[in-house]
């Protein structure tokens, strides 16, 4: 009887440590594969593959002989997840191309060891118990696809306690072995495992550090990891957001290490805008705050009256007051930007600049049509639209907002950074529109610009393209377009900072 329930037991704490194990590997190994290579490499265009592997190892896993070797084989992984990380990332940027890399990493620390945690539920379960399970699992991956942002704080909580928890069992299962004789150099071996894993993140720190002109002066994982590094080499203050540099400025001087964010600031010189005697009280919107450099030339040098800043990260509005001197005259919201605008009035803003960064995630054709209407509806009759896009010029993303440009507003210019020879490279570049309700043409009448407006105006001046839709664009290989663009994406970012900034900060 003792036995029995002693069995019973050993069976409930392997299948709980089996589903905690599986729910903390796909959040941590998800977070991981984002900071590295991109959200691209872990969204559900590559869930076939991890769902195949998975299953596979399962199944592997459900006729084995032993739990022990699932229970010491997914605690090594899960203390080895962080140098798997580490070294697909240098592999992706030396050796072997970052599609590989990337599923390398995929496999890695997600498939594998979620298959290795399932595994061990399953074999604990009678056959009744393992047809239910797999029912059940189901309906928990459609919802975590479809739900996965009402779902994430969950998780987080989840996230917060699980490495705990897994470092204090795996220190039970070591005790466990040492009291059989057949096992102590198992579990010798299993606590230098132990030992490293612990001590490796600050062990990597401390021995890069050495070698780092970068200093990290803040962090937060709350929804994305987001941090502040200095430049000790060139003198700047960057803020990272997972795999992408979304702003920086230089410390002397406090101007924004990327010269395009100042082309937004063009819009309150339209002579129209200035001099209309409809507007007395100038209102601009912010939807993506990055730096707040935007933010800062709208308070401070375009002098409106009421500037409100919108972002669904609460850590980058925080971090930007703190550290990048956000003017505390701005209004800051933490909310989905498309959410906001909807429930505004129309005809409220004089101003509106919308730049969430990146076109790749803006794959519903709804979504666009919705965001442009709203941008319409509350802009004022004699306000200006700026909106920035991140995108390859082949991109399917690209041409449906212009030619929503086109069939809503009476007015709109492009321009994009590089000009129109960077439009056939083939890689990702900025596109600025500017659009207006107006009959007047858009045209950019600028006195008494600053040093680095000075500069940026130069290549603006020279940037501009036609606002058409494209017709040669490829609408059969989207997917393939796609990884081209996230990949261009993460090459140039890696050759912004070396791979020493990606591995610690």
């Amino acid at each position: 009887m003792v036995m029995s329930f002693l069995n019973i037991g050993k069976s409930a704490f392997q299948t709980f440590f089996g589903l905690l194990f599986t729910i903390d590997c796909i959040l941590n190994g998800r977070t991981n594969v984002i900071i590295m290579f991109g959200s691209f490499f872990s969204n559900l265009l590559n869930f076939p593959f991890l769902l195949v592997t998975t299953g596979l190892i399962t199944l592997i896993c459900i006729f084995s002989k032993i739990s022990h070797s699932i229970f010491t084989s997914i605690l090594i992984l899960s203390l080895l997840r962080h140098i798997s990380v580490d070294i697909c990332a240098v592999l992706s940027s030396s050796f072997i191309e970052i599609r590989i890399s990337a599923s390398i990493c995929l496999m890695l620390v997600i498939s594998l060891p979620v298959g290795l945690g399932l595994g061990l539920i399953f074999y604990n379960l009678s056959n009744i118990a393992k047809f239910s399970f797999a029912l059940c699992m189901i309906p928990c991956i459609w919802a975590g696809f479809f739900y996965s942002n009402e779902l994430l704080p969950i998780f987080r909580n989840i996230q917060v306690y699980s490495q705990s928890i897994i470092f204090t069992i795996a220190l039970i299962h070591i005790f466990y072995l040492l009291t059989k004789s057949n096992s102590r150099f198992q579990s010798i071996i299993f606590c230098l495992i132990l030992f490293i894993g612990i001590l490796y993140p600050d062990l990597k720190r401390q021995f890069i550090t050495k070698f780092s002109n970068f200093e990290l002066i803040d962090s937060s994982l709350s929804t994305n990891l987001v941090t502040i590094v200095n430049d000790h080499e060139l003198d700047v203050k960057i803020m990272r957001i997972d795999h992408s540099i979304v702003g920086g400025v230089f410390n002397e001087g406090f101007e924004s290490v990327f010269e395009t964010f100042y082309w937004y600031e063009l819009a309150c010189y339209v002579p129209w805008l200035k001099s209309s005697p409809e507007v007395r009280k100038k209102r601009s919107l912010v939807i993506g705050c990055g730096v707040g450099i935007v933010v800062d030339a709208l308070v401070n040098r375009c002098k409106f009256d009421q500037v409100i800043v919108v972002d669904n990260n609460a850590d980058v509005l925080k971090f930007a007051s703190k550290y990048f001197n956000l003017s505390g005259h701005a209004s800051l919201i933490n909310r989905d930007g498309l959410e906001f605008m909807i429930a505004q009035d129309a005809n409220t803003f004089e101003l509106i600049v919308h730049d969430i960064f990146s076109g790749l995630f803006m794959h519903n054709n709804n979504y666009i049509q919705d965001l442009i209407s709203n941008c319409f509806r509350i802009l004022s009759n004699n306000g200006i639209l700026v909106f920035n896009l991140v995108a390859n010029v082949e991109m399917e993303i690209l041409h449906h907002i212009m030619q929503q440009f086109q069939n809503v507003f009476k007015q709109s210019r492009c321009f994009c950074e590089g000009g129109i020879n960077s439009l056939n490279t083939g890689a990702l570049v900025n596109f600025v529109f500017f659009a207006s309700k107006s009959e007047k043409p858009i045209q950019f009448v600028v006195s008494n610009y600053h040093r680095a407006f000075q500069s940026a105006l130069k290549e603006f001046k020279s940037s501009e393209i036609q606002v058409v839709k494209r017709k040669n664009y490829n609408k059969i290989n989207q997917h393939q377009i796609e990884w081209i663009a996230e990949e261009s994406h993460f090459k140039s970012m890696r050759k912004m900072l070396p791979l020493s900034f990606w591995l610690l900060y």
